[in-house]
Order: structure tokens, then C-alpha cells, then sequence
């Protein structure tokens, strides 16, 4: 009777034995989809965040281009900044104290140059030496691109004259 009974109880255990392996292993499988799944979002929130911080620093590389370009730009001779350049050289002779004259602005033949031209300007001033010296400094100092061509100065009586030919170079 006790090995009928044992029979019994050792299939019913049996039995449930097998049941609680199965669902361990239906656990395990269960676990180990939602670790995958975790993971995948976990992938997908750092892709996110670093989307973002990319974001901000495109927007941020965006921002000090603008300043730069801002920049660029003023610094760049147009058509529309010859007339005040000019008028800025004549006024940097004047405030240092001397007699001023642009004698001539040319543009010489400035054949397969699609992107810039060139232009000549011949400026003659009178006055003392250092204001002569100084005005060359403030030349060689424009935003621009200035180059000096050629430079004469020349002393008359007690003032010195000076002939400055430049080139300036003007962007489409």
C-alpha cells in the first residue's frame, strides 16, 4: 500500500517537477526577451541623446558661423563698399592732418577674372613726415586687401609729398 501510495506521490511529484521546469524555462526565455527588448530601447535612447548633443552642436557651430560669415563678409570688398572704402582712405589723410587727393581710380583689363577685380587708385597727399608715415601704417592696416604698389615720397619745401598707387580687389 505505502509503495502504491509512494508510486503515486512520486509521479504527481514527478509530474510537477517537470511543470516547474517548464515554466523556469518559459521564464527564462520570457527574461530573456524583455532584456533584449530593454536593451534595444536602451540603444535607441542613446542614439537619441546623441542625436541631440549632435543637434545642439550643429546648432551651436551654426550659430558662430553666422558671426563668422557676419565677419567674412564686412571684410570682403563689393561693388557696394568701393565708394565708402574710398571715402575711408580720403578721411584717414584728412584726421591725420594732411591735404588728401584720390587722383585717379582705375580698372584695368581684368580679363578671366570671374570672381574678383582688380582696381587701381593713385592717392597723393601733402603735410608732415609722421602724418605721411602714419597714413601708409593706416593703408597697410584696412580691413581690406589693400596692396601697395608703389610708393613715393618726396620732400618740397617744408612739407613732404607722397604718390601711393594701391590695389584694391573687389569680390562678385
Amino acid at each position: 500500500m505505502i509503495a502504491r501510495h509512494t508510486k503515486l506521490i512520486l509521479a504527481v511529484l514527478s509530474l510537477s517537477a517537470a511543470l516547474l521546469l517548464v515554466f523556469m524555462v518559459l521564464d527564462i526565455y520570457n527574461i530573456r526577451a524583455q532584456n533584449e527588448e530593454t536593451s534595444r530601447l536602451l540603444n535607441t535612447a542613446d542614439q537619441a541623446a546623441n542625436q541631440k548633443v549632435l543637434s545642439q552642436s550643429i546648432r551651436s557651430f551654426q550659430n558662430q558661423a553666422k558671426n563668422d560669415i557676419a565677419l567674412l563678409d564686412n571684410l570682403i570688398l563689393t561693388e557696394g563698399r568701393l565708394v565708402p572704402v574710398i571715402e575711408d582712405i580720403e578721411q584717414a589723410g584728412r584726421s591725420l592732418g594732411l591735404q588728401t587727393k584720390i587722383i585717379s581710380v582705375d580698372q584695368p583689363d581684368n580679363k578671366g577674372a570671374e570672381v574678383s577685380r582688380q582696381i587701381k587708385l593713385v592717392v597723393e597727399t601733402s603735410g608732415s613726415w609722421s602724418g605721411n608715415y602714419s597714413f601708409l601704417k593706416a593703408l597697410e592696416s584696412l580691413p581690406t586687401r589693400v596692396v601697395i604698389d608703389e610708393a613715393r615720397l618726396s620732400k618740397e619745401g617744408s612739407s613732404w609729398q607722397s604718390r601711393i598707387t594701391l590695389s584694391l580687389y573687389l569680390f562678385n
